[in-house]
């Protein structure tokens, strides 16, 4: 399934609470893109199932916070990142980091979002990794 980046808008709710700083948003997700990207990343990486909802939400919220941080160029170039890595085959993801079949968007993402320290690339290790949910020292 190929989904056109620029017609996605994302759908959360997220909210920064002005004492702690800390962003919350609602259960689940709900975006198309980053869904697909946390199952192809459970596809690839199945021993992190448990990770699935959250891989996806963590995608969620790297997409809004670099619409606040840096446009929606940046979320339409995170959005591509996010596709691109969807569309890998497995063997791909496991090689390391970056992903080899997804250095145009990893540049677009640099370029489009100078503000904004996104997602983990490393795809080395596991899918938490490469959703910025890093569960070791490298992320």
């Amino acid at each position: 399934m190929t989904t056109d980046a620029s017609e996605t808008q994302p759908t959360t709710s997220i909210t920064t609470d002005p004492d702690t700083g800390v962003e919350t948003g609602s259960p689940g997700a709900t975006d198309p893109i980053c869904s697909a990207y946390a199952r192809h990343l459970i596809e690839c990486f199945p021993r992190d199932a448990m990770y699935e909802t959250s891989i996806a939400q963590n995608c969620e919220v790297y997409k809004s916070t670099a619409l606040r941080t840096d446009g929606q160029p940046c979320a339409d170039a995170l959005d591509a990142y996010y596709v691109c890595i969807s569309g890998l085959d497995c063997a791909e993801l496991v090689k390391g980091e970056p992903p080899s079949g997804c250095q145009a968007e990893i540049v677009a993402v640099m370029a489009a979002c100078p503000g904004y320290d996104g997602p983990n690339t490393d795809t080395s290790d596991s899918a938490t990794d490469t959703a910025g949910d890093s569960d070791s020292s490298t992320g």
